[in-house]
């Protein structure tokens, strides 16, 4: 018996043997006739108690494997007295009750085999005792046992039939089975002074290596093992082709039935899932299971321990799951809990068949057991083909196919319906929620801007106030401020509207043109605090100083005696213009947020009398007036922009009772600006172009013109209704009243086909430029039906105590077209001095009644007009403007001769005593209430010239020039003579530009114009002076030439520019610039002026010999 048990183990094979006889034992009771003796059998007690045993027995089996895997051994019993010499057929001892397998022993053969005790061998009657008691206390019930503790003890143990009546299972405990072991801290693992943790049995059982990693034993220590834990010997070496059975299959498999062949067992699986039985007899399945090992899975991947899982349940007894399990039972209760989260998984998506890899699923468990919870993504780690798992586990609805899927999908369904219903109240709700929150935004900005807009009503109604009492303090002391010391505060300030400034080409340095107001100090009493737009360098600085220093040098004639003066002027630029750069901001505007030049300026002026000079007013005048505390010359803001408008000029021109050009002014609507215009054509068929201009544009940007009768169909036919009703009767409406409707009709169409803006960059079409001119309003004007044209700019003072003066008449040159000025001659030759006074003096008058105060310029234009022929007598002509160029016009069957460089007369050779006749005629097209670059260049001229302009008769005189030597022979000779004055013109511009300037900086071009001979002359007191406006960009410039004669001086600024464009420019980089339009225009007034020289002199020495001719009386 002995010998036999020492071979295998036979408690694997009794367990299947038992298993197998009560699924017979079932089978026969459940087959067994009892309607033929007439009995009754209660299968369902049988079928109870044979599972109570079944459930008994698998139990015991897994407890007796998870022993044998354990290696855990029972205490030996070595009374022989206690087993009985009978056995069943199954091996097993008769006294024992199949409880005692609780724990089994590791194998047969150790069973049998006497064990090595820890008692003495001097006390075999203790051991045996002892032996005893723990089997009795195992078995209590036990017939032998209770007759050895009744025969001992005296106790009669009770019966507990209950305890037959159930079995109780053993309860399986979830988690990990690794105790908790010391580790020592990092700090003492550093620190050599700490003492030492001792050192645990239960922590040196686990060896060096762990002791070490847990740094019981410090990585540095010399350790020296007394027998070496590993012996080296020869590994056997298995061939690939060999198969290898698994230890733990061979004891569990049946050893009288042959193992099929692989392909056997995978025809057997394809037709037991072709067939759809998901459930199967659990004995077959079992059985199949245990019996069926594919030898080439398992050549495939031996150390995978891959096992497969099947409609979501494992089956324990497979040799696959049963050889993982033996490989990782140390980590087994983490292992469990992660495989009844994976069957669950697999159950809820009804997932057939899938192979789980043993070694992925033990990577996964420390994220597990972190997170408890089990992803896809997880699953798919763990799975062999996770490509097919995917796609079924992506398959629509797979998840209600699995467990509890109807209730799974209603429930979907529900929480379906509960996130529509709640998506839709809370995208109502968010909706609302955002609606009130702008309402409520709205609402807060309103009050902000509400509130904010009472305060500054309240602060610019307070700096409107102080304007007017420092205005009249201003009025009632400006005799003695005006020949008193004091300091002027010019602030080149274009205040002009946010529209009209964001469309303005270079802001800046538009604000930047009017240097020569540093020339007030010519008065010996003024200051002159100069407010830049833009930060001007040393070499700016210095060039305006030298300038400055010329007045001295300019009176004497001597270089010498030049003069610093910079105590008495200063520029100063506010510090806002480098943080504002895009804002198109004006320039008061910049130095109402400059404290720093504010707090320079009310040093500067500590003490004095001063006075501010802005440029166009702008509302923020009067705040820099408030913080500075000083008076403004200069009308309210909202004056000076209701009368510079067209229309606003044209009320201020009607009321001054002076000519003006045909037109209708206040236009806001096409239709209103279709009727007022047709009446126009109707009423001066003798127009051919009309203007329109609008309110608020200067410079010519807003303005465009058509040449509305040329293009009109009914041309003709109008011209000889005119003609045949005469022209009394043509004016009275009757007359019209069919022109008017036809003219009406087409005149909608000729402007949106032949009406062309000035400015065509911000205006490309007619459309455009209308909805602008509409949204601003405007007038509608005539063009003077005259070949030769000629504008005029004259600058006006109405002094604080109410005193009008003309300060500058020039006559304007236009480079880039007839609308836009590009410069003026200075003075004026094309109008009589004395008329043109007249005519600005009942303007001032006007202004002067509307309360405008300060600086103003009036537009003019001048022209011959045929159908007025007023006679003249020609003695007055020539005398008024002798000594002065001429320029001829010609009209249809006249003569015509220009006296003075654009005065127009006419001589009629049909006419008996033919006589001159004098058919200018003068309108007053503008008006701008500011200070203007014309009259900031005439200060420059004054300065550098010491001359004087007199606008009654429209001379500058310049005192003569008496060298040294001279003079002291003249003091010898007899007493001192004073010097008789000559005359000077000037030629000047603000506009120029060329790209190629910037190419250069200002001390080469400055050389460049020194090196050919553009300059200055201070003794004979002509020559050209440059305005050089930042150091930048360098693009535009102004030009002053001053000589004797208009010829001479309007040769000498075309030369200038001609010079400056050959030095600057190469063949193919001539660059963008106006320098050639302006030199073809001085060009053109030059033949002209020329041609009507030569016709002045011819008609002087033809009267002188008619004279000579007549007989004396």
């Amino acid at each position: 018996m002995a010998q036999e048990t020492e071979s295998y183990d036979p408690i694997g094979t009794i367990l299947i043997q038992v298993h197998e006889d009560l699924y017979r034992l079932k089978e026969k009771l459940a087959n067994f006739p009892l309607a033929e003796r007439g009995e009754t059998l209660d299968i369902q007690n049988l079928e109870t108690a044979i599972k109570r045993t079944e459930t008994g027995l698998r139990i015991h089996i897994e407890k007796y494997l998870n022993v044998v895997n354990h290696h855990v051994l029972t205490t030996p019993i070595h009374d022989g007295q206690l087993y009985s010499p009978h056995s069943s057929k199954w091996l097993l001892p008769a006294v024992l009750d199949q409880k005692s397998f609780i724990f089994p022993l590791e194998s047969e053969c150790k069973l049998w085999q006497p064990q090595h005790s820890t008692f003495p061998h001097a006390f075999p009657r203790i051991k045996q005792k002892i032996g005893l008691d723990v089997k009795i206390m195992q078995d209590p019930e036990n017939i032998h046992h209770r007759a050895a503790v009744n025969a001992n003890y005296g106790i009669s143990l009770p019966y507990i039939n209950q305890r037959q009546a159930c079995v109780k299972v053993q309860k399986l405990i979830k988690g990990s089975t690794i105790t908790n072991l010391t580790v020592l801290p990092a700090s003492h693992r550093t620190n050599p002074y700490f003492t030492p943790i001792p050192v645990l049995q239960a922590d040196a059982s686990k060896g060096i290596l762990s002791m070490i990693e847990r740094g019981l034993i410090p990585p540095t220590a010399r350790i020296a093992f007394q027998n070496p834990p590993i012996i080296p010997r020869a590994a056997p070496l298995h061939n690939f082709d060999e198969a290898r059975k698994i230890p733990t299959a061979a004891p569990l498999a049946a050893p009288q039935k042959p193992q099929p062949t692989p392909e056997e067992v995978k025809i057997s699986h394809r037709k037991q899932r072709s067939k759809g039985k998901g459930k199967r007899s659990r004995g077959h399945r079992d059985k199949k299971s245990m019996k069926v090992t594919s030898p080439s899975r398992a050549l495939k991947s031996p150390w995978d321990y891959d096992f497969v899982i099947y409609n979501g349940v494992i089956d324990k007894t497979a040799p696959d799951f049963l050889a993982f399990k033996e490989h990782f039972n140390l980590s087994w209760g983490s292992i469990f809990s992660l495989l009844e989260h994976i069957e669950k998984f697999l159950r809820d998506y009804a997932i057939p068949e899938v192979k789980i890899k043993g070694n992925n699923l033990v990577a996964f468990l420390p994220d597990f057991e972190l997170k408890n919870k089990l992803t896809r993504y997880d699953l798919l780690s763990m799975a062999e083909n996770p490509a097919l798992l995917q796609m079924m586990l992506n398959l629509p609805g797979q998840r209600y196919k699995g467990q509890y899927g109807k209730l799974k999908a209603a429930s979907k369904i529900q929480a379906t319906w509960k996130c529509y219903k709640a998506r839709k109240f809370f995208l109502m709700f968010r909706q609302k929620k955002w609606a009130s929150g702008v309402i409520a935004i709205a609402w807060l900005l309103h009050c902000h801007k509400t509130r904010l807009r009472k305060i500054l009503k309240e602060s610019r109604e307070r700096h409107l106030q102080n304007f007017r009492i420092r205005a009249k303090h201003l009025a009632a002391n400006w005799n003695r401020i005006r020949t008193s010391r004091r300091t002027i505060i010019h602030i080149p300030s274009l205040g002009y509207s946010q529209p009209v400034r964001q469309n303005i080409a270079d802001f800046n340095t538009k604000q930047n043109m009017q240097l020569g107001r540093l020339c007030d100090i010519l008065d010996a009493n003024v200051s002159v605090i100069y407010i830049c737009s833009h930060q001007m360098n040393d070499e700016l600085l210095l060039y305006y100083s030298k300038i400055l220093s010329l007045q001295a040098a300019v009176k004497s004639g001597n270089l010498e005696d030049r003069s610093d003066l910079q105590d008495r002027f200063k520029i100063i630029t506010p510090e806002a213009i480098n943080i504002f750069t895009k804002h198109h901001m004006c320039l008061t505007t910049h130095l109402m947020y400059s404290p720093k030049a504010i707090k320079r300026i009310k040093n500067l002026i500590r003490g004095k009398e001063a006075y501010m000079v802005s440029g166009f007013p702008h509302r923020d005048d009067l705040a820099v007036a408030d913080m500075l505390d000083v008076p403004i010359l200069g009308p309210e803001p909202e004056l000076a922009h209701l009368y510079s408008t067209k229309s606003g000029s044209k009320r201020v021109f009607g009321s001054a009772n002076v000519p003006v050009p045909p037109g209708i002014c206040d236009l806001y609507s096409h239709q209103q600006m279709i009727e007022q215009l047709s009446q126009l054509v109707t009423d001066h068929l003798e127009i051919q172009r009309w203007l329109f201009k609008m309110d608020y544009e200067f410079g010519g940007n807003g303005t465009a013109f058509c040449d509305i009768l040329s293009h009109l169909k009914c041309r003709k036919w109008v011209l000889k209704e005119s003609s045949r009703y005469g022209h009394e009767d043509w004016k009275k409406k009757w007359a019209q009243e069919p022109a008017l409707l036809k003219i009406s009709e087409e005149l909608a169409g000729i402007l949106a086909q032949h009406a062309q803006p000035v400015n065509e960059r911000r205006f490309p079409t007619w459309r455009k430029f209308l909805h602008t001119f509409l949204s601003q309003g405007g007038v509608a004007e005539a063009y003077p039906p005259a070949e030769s044209v000629t504008n005029l700019t004259v600058d006006m003072l109405i002094e604080p105590n109410g005193e009008i003066r003309v300060l500058s008449m020039g006559d304007q040159f236009h480079a880039e077209g007839p609308f836009i000025s590009s410069g003026t001659t200075m003075p004026q030759t094309s109008v009589d001095p004395q008329v043109l006074s007249s005519l600005c003096l009942r303007i001032g008058n006007a202004c002067k009644m509307r309360n405008v105060v300060g600086y103003f310029s009036i537009d003019l234009v001048t022209f011959i007009d045929p159908s007025t022929m007023e006679q003249q007598n020609p003695d007055i002509i020539l005398k008024a403007f002798e000594n002065r160029g001429g320029r001829r016009g010609r009209l249809p069957g006249l003569e015509c001769q220009v006296v003075g460089l654009r005065f127009y007369a006419a001589y009629d050779p049909a006419t008996p005593k033919a006589k001159y006749k004098a058919v200018s005629r003068v309108w007053a097209t503008g008006l701008d209430v500011s200070y203007s670059d014309q009259l900031a260049l005439t200060q420059l001229t004054l300065y550098l010239t010491d001359g004087h302009l007199d606008c009654r008769f429209s001379t500058l005189k310049v005192p003569c020039f008496v060298p040294k030597k001279e003079k002291k022979m003249s003091q010898l000779a007899a007493p001192s003579v004073p010097s008789q004055a000559t005359h000077r013109y000037a030629v000047m511009s603000t506009q120029l530009r060329h790209n190629n300037l910037s190419l250069v900086f200002h001390y080469v071009f400055l050389q460049m114009c020194k090196a050919h001979g553009i300059g200055y002359d201070i003794q004979d007191r002509q020559g050209t002076v440059f305005i050089l406006y930042e150091h930048l960009k360098r693009d535009r410039l102004g030009m002053l030439t001053i000589g004797e004669d208009l010829q001479g001086v309007l040769m000498t600024f075309a030369r200038n520019l001609f010079i400056i464009h050959q030095e600057i420019s190469a063949p193919n980089m001539q660059g963008e610039t106006n320098f050639k339009t302006t030199i073809n225009d001085i060009e053109v007034i030059l033949g002209v002026t020329e041609e009507n020289k030569m016709r002045f002199e011819e008609e002087l020495q033809s009267k002188d010999n008619k004279n000579l001719s007549k007989p004396d009386k």
